[in-house]
């Protein structure tokens, strides 16, 4: 995925990690132990180059870096296309909304309710009727 970024031109290692951050999952922060160390492998492999400018080091494709991106275009895109969300229609997109906001109320109860018998009782008995609730849909 490193390497398909490059595509677009030379990056630093920093800016490859901040968007493979945000096209995955823009909740999930990418690790410098996990982008430099593939990063390295690609350049081992003869796909990428490494210069230092300004301090920084910049990764850009060579030619067999370029020929594997084409080389592997299919499998390449069936991967980017597992990280694009699904266009939801108005339908799906207010179950879900609904659904991400009970989930998000639910959890922020819970951590309200630890040590608390009384709150984590109401919390189990809202949560069971709104299961039961929906398990007679």
């Amino acid at each position: 995925m490193a390497l398909s970024l490059l595509m677009e031109g030379p990056r630093h290692g920093y800016g490859i990690m901040k968007e493979l951050g945000s096209l995955l999952s823009p909740s999930y922060r990418m690790s410098a132990g996990s982008v430099y160390p593939a990063l390295r492998q690609l350049e081992q492999a003869g796909l990428v180059d490494c210069e230092t400018q300004a301090g920084r080091k910049v990764y850009s494709l060579t030619k067999a870096g370029k020929r594997q991106l084409v080389k592997e275009a299919t499998a390449i895109e069936r991967i980017w296309t597992r990280f694009k969300p699904a266009e939801p229609t108005a339908a799906e997109g207010d179950v879900t909304t609904s659904l991400h906001r009970l989930m998000k109320a639910a959890y922020r109860a819970a951590q309200c309710s630890v040590g608390n018998p009384e709150r984590e009782a109401l919390l189990r008995a809202t949560l069971n009727q709104a299961a039961m609730q929906l398990e007679a849909m």
